[in-house]
């Protein structure tokens, strides 16, 4: 394994969570009118061009690179970094996605409403969503190409799987707004 650098308080292990890791910024292409990667009228990549994808997936993999490098400085040699993130199954189209449906359908309702002159199109073009998720096959790549660490085990869940119940649409509309608020009202005030 390749040396990682340790301090007398290096932790041997470190949880970093899913929110700790997403695309950290939207990449340029797609909010560059001039580029083939030019995500008008959305403000995500699931149902949008290979361009566009293409550019989220280099974004993340270059995110991810400089994290899983600031990772090998903070554990010690030999120990774990655990990642709890969002993933989508291999071999499954990303606009097949829960998430990705969800926030494009969100895209499509910013459109209503520029076309209803509550907001302007250039402010729905302007906002795409820092977000990123991976299969773990590719970010089993990621890893290894990074070379600071080795994958002991990886796994896929499935939360809809525990759901035994009618899904509470109050309940995932709120975490959809936490997840997104932020951002969208920012970028979406006139």
């Amino acid at each position: 394994m390749p040396h990682m650098t340790s301090t007398p308080f290096s932790p041997p292990s470190l949880l970093k969570s899913h929110n700790l890791l997403p695309v950290y910024q939207v990449p340029e292409e797609v909010l560059d009118i001039n580029s083939p990667a030019w995500n008008k009228g959305k403000i995500y990549y699931t149902s949008a061009s290979d361009e566009v994808f293409n550019g989220y997936a280099a974004q993340f993999a270059n995110d991810i690179n400089n994290f899983l490098n600031a990772s090998a400085e903070e554990v010690v040699a030999g120990g774990l970094v655990l990642l709890v993130m969002t993933a989508i199954p291999d071999g499954v189209h990303r606009s097949q996605s829960a998430s990705g449906m969800v926030y494009d359908a969100l895209g499509l309702c910013l459109m209503d409403m520029a076309h209803e002159g509550l907001i302007s199109e250039s402010q729905v073009d302007a906002l795409n969503l820092p977000v990123y998720t991976t299969s773990p096959k590719e970010m089993a790549g990621l890893i290894q190409g990074n070379g600071h660490f080795s994958i002991e085990n990886m796994k896929l869940t499935d939360p809809l799987m525990r759901i035994d119940e009618p899904v509470d649409m109050q309940r995932c509309t709120t975490h959809i707004r936490a997840a997104v608020e932020g951002g969208t009202s920012e970028a979406l005030r006139m």
